[in-house]
């Protein structure tokens, strides 16, 4: 017989996730972009469990921030941004 199982390893409840591709590392420190009235501000964040592509935020972000994913290596902050 063959069996495919997948192990939870652990819960973190209540747990805020971002691509892990979102963040941005200038010298050293990660940042995130978040879109804010459309401007760009960047956020220092720190980061606890990764999981393929994903990345547990575990301070610098929070529930309903507009994470800017696409372009954020080029936006600067007080940026103008469009939302698409």
């Amino acid at each position: 017989m063959i069996a495919r199982v997948a192990f939870l390893r652990r819960t973190i409840p209540d747990a805020l996730i971002a691509p892990l591709f979102a963040i941005v590392d200038k010298g050293g420190e990660r940042l995130l972009f978040l879109e804010k009235d459309g401007v760009a501000h960047a956020r220092t964040v720190s980061i606890g469990v990764i999981e393929g592509v994903r990345v547990q935020i575990t301070k610098g972000l929070n529930p309903g921030d507009h994470l800017i994913v696409t372009g954020q290596t080029e936006v600067e902050e007080g940026m103008k941004v469009q939302v698409r």
